[in-house]
């Protein structure tokens, strides 16, 4: 599991769950200059940038939230590491996910919420 982190907000508790590393470029980063991404990415112009792409895992009243369902092995072969970190946090239940046409989708279960 890429490493996640947990922290309290309110009466909910959320942890971080990874989906896996995007390669990406400065162009996907609108409105803002180059020299700025330089400087705070460490990346130079040119270079393959990887960028986080992370869910939220959200506890509380009972329930399992989940923020996104991630992008899933279609976008990028380095992505689709989802399930297998949603499993690793202790949310297996959320796991009935189907691939749709933007990655994954997850269904319903007991004390889950749903997401198309």
């Amino acid at each position: 599991m890429t490493q996640s982190s947990t922290r309290k907000v309110g009466d909910f508790t959320v942890t971080t769950v990874s989906d896996g590393p995007y390669r990406g470029s400065f162009e996907a980063l609108i409105g803002v200059e180059r020299a700025d991404i330089e400087r705070l990415s460490g990346v130079k112009t040119g270079e393959p940038m990887w960028l986080d792409v992370n869910s939220y895992l959200i506890r509380g009243g009972g329930k399992l939230m989940l923020s996104d369902a991630g992008s899933g092995p279609a976008l990028q072969p380095t992505l689709g590491k989802l399930p297998e970190n949603l499993r690793a946090a202790g949310a297996a239940e959320l796991l009935r996910i189907r691939s749709g046409s933007s990655g994954s989708t997850v269904r319903s279960s007991q004390n889950a919420a749903s997401f198309s």
